[in-house]
């Protein structure tokens, strides 16, 4: 057995092609064709199953990518320990943050990093969904996410606390709740509802709603804060949302009461990989909000 017979294997698994595959080890595709033959021969198993241009693993050659894989992500592991070693202030570093998290809390975090290390390859994405941001960490796409706390989808993920946002209800100040000052759930249930689509401030108030076996009004779901504020405006209609989403303009000009006696609170913190090296760029941007949670990352 060779090295580049195991890179082969690898990278088809990784691109999904035969082609793609050969391209990266720089040889033919019948070169990487005759190298998988010879793992096949050697094992006497099945690796793939061809399906037209496309390939998926057997049951043998998940086995096979369970230890090939792990051997490889450690070789690319091994190269970022010793580029940071030798210059900390370079690299690549890729991040998912959800939206409402990066509007009202980490775009000025972000514009001072990249000033601050302009030899670092940043790049960014907005994830509202979570699981889809535990997803792209998982896939590589990502070295770390930060979110809302959800239920880790793979073991091979951990989830760092950051902080706790109380829920709160917004409305319009003329709006009849605007002047209680205790309001109730069975307050909240006689007015109409615009609320967020995902995450856990949805499951928030279902569980709250549900637990008092109140019914309440949903007129429109949408993911955009910015949209349901403006909805707001010279209406009945409430909504129930994470103070993360509270800028100082929206105390001005509507109504928030804060409401975590009713939906309690949303954790928020960082999402990563527990085999992923932590880079001295991934430390270095949560020193830029969170100086104590670079020391509770793990050591490389």
């Amino acid at each position: 057995m060779e090295l580049i017979q195991l890179l082969s294997f690898y990278q088809i698994v990784q691109t999904g092609s035969f082609s793609r595959a050969s391209g990266i080890v720089c040889r033919s595709q019948s070169a990487v064709s005759h190298q998988i033959r010879k793992l096949e021969e050697e094992f006497n198993v099945k690796l793939f199953d061809r399906l037209g241009k496309k390939v998926k693993l057997t049951e043998e050659g998940g086995i096979l990518f369970s230890i090939v894989g792990t051997f490889f992500n450690d070789l690319e592991n091994l190269k970022k320990i010793y580029a940071d070693m030798h210059c900390g202030r370079s690299g690549e570093l890729t991040i998912a943050v959800s939206r409402n998290a990066l509007a009202y809390w980490f775009t000025d975090v972000v514009k001072s990093f990249i000033n601050e290390f302009p030899g670092i390859k940043f790049k960014l994405f907005t994830r509202s969904d979570v699981l889809v941001m535990q997803e792209m960490i998982l896939n590589g796409e990502i070295d770390f996410g930060i979110g809302m706390k959800e239920q880790l989808i793979s073991k091979k993920l951990d989830f760092l606390f950051w902080k706790a946002f109380d829920m709160v209800l917004m409305m319009d100040k003329n709006h009849p709740l605007s002047r209680k000052k205790s309001i109730t759930l069975t307050d909240i249930s006689k007015y109409p509802l615009i609320l967020t689509r995902l995450g856990g401030t949805k499951k928030a108030y279902e569980e709250a709603f549900a637990g008092k076996r109140l019914s309440y009004d949903i007129v429109m779901e949408v993911d955009s804060m910015d949209i349901i504020k403006k909805f707001l405006h010279d209406s009945k209609v409430l909504s129930i949302f994470s103070s993360i989403a509270v800028a100082k303009e929206d105390e001005r000009d509507l109504t928030v009461c804060n409401v975590g006696h009713l939906f309690g609170k949303v954790e928020y913190g960082i999402y990563y990989s527990r085999d992923k090296f932590i880079s001295s760029a991934m430390k270095q941007f949560i020193n830029f909000f969170a100086p104590e949670l670079a020391d509770r990352l793990p050591s490389c």
